[in-house]
């Protein structure tokens, strides 16, 4: 229904690029025109996470035009987080089956940070966006940037790795919950500033940013392929869950398994095998169906038209079913 919506996302996205490039033959915007051409490649192809904002806009009341700007801001600001993201986590970033050197992946999530707030500036020129909510929108994206941001940092951290499950939690609140918070909110926002309903699209944004996290923790513990979390040693929510019901010795053959499993593949299998002995799978299963129940209330809550709440809920079909985003530059 709003997928039509899309060409313009990516067309006042490119248009911006290149109306701010340094000479008619930027190499760089060039290369952003590229990521772009490969963004929209994959939201045609699977799940469009962009309509998100605009789906928001219509449903609290407005017209799909003035969330144009907040869905390609948040586009580009998606963009951004997942390439640090990846380099941070030491991924390789690649881009059509060519490998991206570290150091430009940081530099192009620097000039998509600066994208989506090109973007939410266009709103009032192009999309007779509201200024005062232009105003609010601008603040709320740079706010949420900061607290990804935070996030981040807690999940990076050396010296205060994360070991429990409260932990891991705050650090999926920030990053995910919040990113699609804003998607929700921002996308609303451009429709009313009425408190009560925006704080009911913020939650309804919240869950399902959690369910999207949880459904990728659970779909990477699943996959053998290579780069899942187990091979990269990362420890995610299955795994945490296991460590905190399991027994002493089964704790050290966890740890022991988890080094040992970045370059030994049974070691990497009977930590699958374990952790889903321990229940660590069902409890993530678990997990997004609250998140989904959550959202419903909500929805209640909201009293949408019938067109409107089965929206809604083809979201939640989707993140309620183990499917991987596809997100990763790198997959």
């Amino acid at each position: 229904m709003f997928d039509g919506a899309l060409p313009e996302v990516y067309g006042l996205l490119k248009h911006i690029t290149h109306a701010s490039a340094c000479s008619e033959d930027d190499v760089y915007a060039r290369l952003i025109t590229e990521v772009l051409e490969f963004e929209w490649k994959q939201e045609r192809e699977g799940f469009s996470a962009t309509v998100l904002p605009i789906m928001s806009c219509t449903i609290a009341g407005g017209e799909i035009e003035k969330a144009i700007p907040v869905a390609a801001g948040w586009r580009a600001l998606y963009v951004a987080a997942k390439m640090m993201d990846n380099v941070e986590d030491g991924d390789e970033v690649s881009l059509a089956g060519k490998s991206i050197p570290a150091e430009i992946a940081i530099n192009l999530g620097t000039g998509f940070t600066g994208l989506a707030n090109l973007a939410i500036l266009a709103g009032d020129k192009i999309y007779h966006l509201d200024e005062k909510a232009k105003v609010e929108i601008g603040i709320e994206f740079n706010r949420t940037m900061l607290h990804m941001a935070s996030g981040q940092h807690r999940d990076i951290s050396i010296d205060n790795p994360v070991n429990n499950m409260e932990d891991y939690r705050e650090i999926m609140s920030a990053k995910s919950g919040s990113f699609f918070q804003l998607a929700t909110w921002a996308g609303a926002r451009c429709a009313t500033d009425d408190e009560t309903i925006l704080s009911l699209f913020e939650m309804v944004g919240y869950n399902l940013g959690m369910m999207l996290q949880l459904n990728d923790d659970l779909k990477d513990f699943q996959q053998k392929e290579p780069g899942n979390d187990i091979e990269q040693g990362r420890v995610t929510f299955p795994l945490l869950y296991a460590f905190s019901v399991a027994s002493p010795h089964e704790k050290e053959r966890l740890q022991e398994w988890m080094i040992k499993a970045p370059h030994d593949e049974e070691a990497a299998n009977n930590v699958r095998e374990l952790v889903r002995m321990l229940g660590g799978e069902m409890y993530v299963l678990a997990e997004i169906m609250r998140y989904r129940r959550r959202t419903l209330r909500v929805l209640d809550e909201m009293k949408l038209s019938k067109e409107s709440r089965r929206e809604m809920e083809k979201w939640l079909s989707i993140l309620s079913i183990k499917r991987k985003y596809p997100h990763q530059y790198n997959k």
